[in-house]
């Protein structure tokens, strides 16, 4: 213990030294999809962040300089899983709906019709354009779906489209592309079919439209280059300059582009979090979300910005892969989910502004105003409690395995996905920590977010660090963990536990809901240990008080349509 509070007080003197970051590789997530809590959509409004008793005179020249803290990768929406990239397609792709300040609001839909059954639910399309002056129709749509259900494809999120009409025995190969439940009626209107009525459908309904020329002109090059993709949101992919910058202009073809204030945004891939508190304080960046003690106090003092402090809908996990020789087994992993010093972590890495996680659901999830997490009951805390010894489980697993059982000589590898400084800096403390508790050896591994990506959806790891945002309907969480989604490499595989979560998404009673989130909750994190919560998301933003129209709610899809500055030039 006490080697832990020494290595504790050097994190924190390092800190200070490095400026280092306390946010984590961001992996996941083109997960910020609108909520579900009312059935009609309600139009747009522009709230501001930046309050002001008059309407502010609009700087002459709109634009906006971000961070991106990675490389998008991909912007194929068939294949992307990074946040860096759905920041990017939610500001240059028009979805049929949004979520904009905690509200449903149509976007790429005028309105939509649903039949008494709630079976069949019927999109008008606004008259929207393509940056290349091509009109958005129905079949752009109903494209995107029919390559989701594409087995070819590998769409990561194909749990979430079981809903629509066959496309589950379509995507496992049983069932002809053709029988999906999708159907053009003409150019403006959209019909869907449903397998089963479900509350939470236009969480899934924010995909994106897909043009079928321009993707079977670029084939596997589709969105790797800013010229291999076309625009039809509020903003149009100018330039991309690979690890380090990506310019969008305002889309003037766009339907509601009138709203649309920003001229030029420009978002910066910077990985080190001293270079980006640097960009913040020059002005080089408008707005940045800010996880350093030091930095904290210091923007704090400055009268030209604007502190925000936030809880994302966001959890930091550690993922095991269930099929490792090692990890395949219970105990191994419940050693490790036991030992972690998720508190210390939360104080000393993460500087109290993110809380510790004890499941997998973070605060801002909901079922009808109850957070899932408060149904669940935190039974993680329980079981620790139960088990004062991991090293003891250690053995135990080790014993099973028919392994030695001095866990001196067992070993094994962290993976992190992240390469700056602070990534480092964390890894170390996690081994050191870990080390002490179970008494085994640990060895680390950090790769750049794609490479991780890559090795962890081959199975080339045994314990990964990610984090995954959430949706504003809990089903999307737990999917990520069925047997049959590819989104989590850990390979969790538990008949149960898919049936539970098909089961969910079909049950249309609220209490029963909570009831059953909480057990796949349970079962994940408790029973199984197929993940290691460690903290919920959470931060610092700091924006300059010339900054408005930001969407601060947890799952905005908004992007940067409604943000403009005023005040800039004085």
């Amino acid at each position: 213990m006490k080697k832990t509070l020494s290595l504790l007080l050097a994190l924190m003197m390092i800190f200070a030294l490095l400026a280092g970051c306390s946010e984590t590789a961001e992996p996941a997530d083109d997960a910020q999809e609108p909520s579900a809590e009312s059935n009609e959509p309600t139009e747009p409004t522009e709230p501001s962040d930046n309050t002001a008793t008059e309407e502010p005179q609009l700087d002459e020249v709109q634009y906006y300089n971000i961070n991106l803290a990675e490389e998008p990768g991909s912007l194929n929406h068939l294949i992307n899983t990074t946040l860096a990239g759905g920041t990017i397609l939610t500001n240059v792709l028009e979805p049929l709906v949004r979520n904009e300040w905690g509200e449903i609001v149509p976007a790429g839909c005028s309105d939509y019709e649903i039949s008494e059954d709630g079976l069949t639910w019927t999109f008008h399309l606004r008259e929207n354009y393509w940056n290349d002056g091509v009109q958005v129709t129905a079949q752009d749509y109903a494209y995107t779906l029919q390559m989701c259900a594409t087995p070819a494809t590998g769409y990561p999120y194909a749990a979430d489209m079981y809903v629509i009409k066959n496309f589950e025995p379509i995507i496992a190969g049983e069932m002809d592309i053709s029988e999906l439940g999708v159907h053009v009626v003409d150019d403006l209107t959209l019909e869907i079919e449903l397998s089963y009525v479900c509350p939470a459908l236009l969480n899934t309904l924010s995909f994106m439209p897909l043009r079928q020329d321009v993707y079977e002109e670029w084939g596997e090059r589709y969105g790797s280059e800013a010229e291999t993709l076309v625009c039809c949101g509020p903003f149009v992919l100018d330039e991309w300059t690979h690890n380090s910058t990506l310019r969008l202009s305002k889309n003037e073809q766009y339907w509601d582009a009138e709203t649309v204030k920003l001229e030029d945004v420009t978002y910066h891939i910077v990985t080190e979090e001293v270079a980006r508190y640097n960009m913040l304080d020059n002005g080089s960046l408008d707005s940045l979300s800010v996880s350093d003690v030091d930095y904290i106090a210091r923007f704090s003092a400055r009268e030209d910005l604007n502190a925000i402090h936030y809880s994302s809908a966001r959890t930091v996990m550690m993922v095991f892969n269930n099929e490792d020789p090692a990890f395949s087994n219970r105990n191994i992993r419940l050693a490790f989910s036991l030992a972690f010093p998720r508190e210390d972590t939360a104080t000393y890495i993460f500087n109290d502004l993110n809380e510790p996680a004890w499941s997998l659901t973070p605060p801002p999830v909901t079922e009808n105003g109850v957070a899932i997490r408060d149904a669940t009951g935190e039974p993680l805390k329980q079981l620790i409690a139960d088990n004062p010894d991991p090293q003891a489980v250690l053995i135990e697993g080790l014993k099973e395995l028919g392994l030695s059982e001095d866990p001196a000589d067992f070993e094994f590898e962290l993976y992190l996905s992240g390469t700056n400084s602070k990534m480092h800096t964390m890894g170390e403390y996690w081994q050191q920590a870990l080390q002490e508790a179970l008494g085994c050896t640990i060895t680390l591994r950090y790769d750049d977010y794609a490479i991780f990506s890559s090795n962890c959806s081959n199975g080339d790891f045994q314990v990964g660090f990610l984090s995954w945002g959430a949706n504003a309907d809990p089903s999307y969480m737990f999917n990520l963990f069925a047997s049959t989604s590819s989104s989590i490499p850990g390979k969790h595989n538990n008949p149960e536990y898919d049936e539970l979560a098909l089961a969910v998404q079909r049950e249309l009673d609220y209490e029963k809901r909570l009831e059953m989130f909480a057990e796949l909750d349970n079962m994940l994190v408790t029973e199984d240990v197929a993940i290691c919560p460690v903290v919920f998301g959470g931060g610092m933003t700091f924006r300059y008080d010339y900054v408005y129209g930001v969407d601060e709610s947890a799952f905005t899809d908004a992007g940067v349509k409604y943000v403009y500055t005023a005040g800039r030039e004085s």
